[in-house]
């Protein structure tokens, strides 16, 4: 039952932005109330941002002419290569380089 609610709750949702009406005119069509509704957008809005805040940060990059990372046991201790071995690039711009 609860999985159902929650089926038309992003369905509705998903009608609404697709048309051009106000939340509450939406609503109305609906049979809903207004404010229920807005619950639902809000609700709806949050899952799609937690689900953002982990989408699309996963990109490693392997710089062209980087030597592969030798097994950790044989890793030699020493200073940094020049060039760093792998480039983690986030959602929002961030770089992270990771020297070998």
């Amino acid at each position: 039952m609860l999985h159902e609610k929650k089926a038309e709750m992003f369905a509705s949702v998903a009608r609404w932005k697709l048309s051009s009406m106000t939340k509450g005119a939406f609503a109305q069509s609906a049979g809903i109330s207004k404010s229920k509704f807005e619950y639902w957008v809000r609700k709806v809005r949050e899952t799609d941002m937690s689900a953002d805040d982990y989408s699309g940060f996963v990109e490693i990059v392997q710089q062209s002419g980087a030597r592969p990372l030798p097994e950790v046991e044989n890793r030699p201790v020493g200073l940094p290569t020049p060039e760093p071995q792998a480039v983690l690039t986030f959602p929002g711009g961030l770089c992270l380089k990771i020297y070998g």
